[in-house]
């Protein structure tokens, strides 16, 4: 008995037995390596086989995330001397608006002062 999810066909006699035998996580990580999705989506999967066995009916079903392919995301981040990864956030504005408030700041205690 096999199920079709993302395309691709998987054993689901052997996930099922190995639910039953108590091996949950195996069976997700089977799920996991098999179809190439991610931890969460295995669990899900292999939870819905457990609730109800004829859960995937047949018909091909298409498993997705909305988590953002990470090797495509461009981040700015460096490494402190401890290891922590510190991020780069600042921007033209956030600085723009830090000098101007230093700005009013100078003023408004030049005029406290001058009074």
């Amino acid at each position: 008995m096999t199920i079709v999810i993302n395309s691709i066909e998987i054993n689901k006699t052997n996930i099922l037995n190995l639910v039953s035998k108590g091996k949950k996580l195996q069976a997700i990580k089977s799920v996991r390596e098999q179809l190439d999705v991610g931890l969460y989506e295995s669990k899900i999967i292999v939870e819905n086989l457990e609730q109800n066995p004829n859960f995937y009916d047949g018909r091909s079903h298409t498993i997705t995330t909305d988590f953002p392919d990470m090797d495509t995301i461009e981040t700015q981040s460096t490494r402190s001397k401890s290891g922590h990864i510190i991020s780069n956030t600042s921007s033209k504005f956030k600085d723009t608006v830090i000098v101007l408030l230093i700005i009013a700041i100078v003023v408004l205690l030049l005029i406290q002062f001058s009074n």
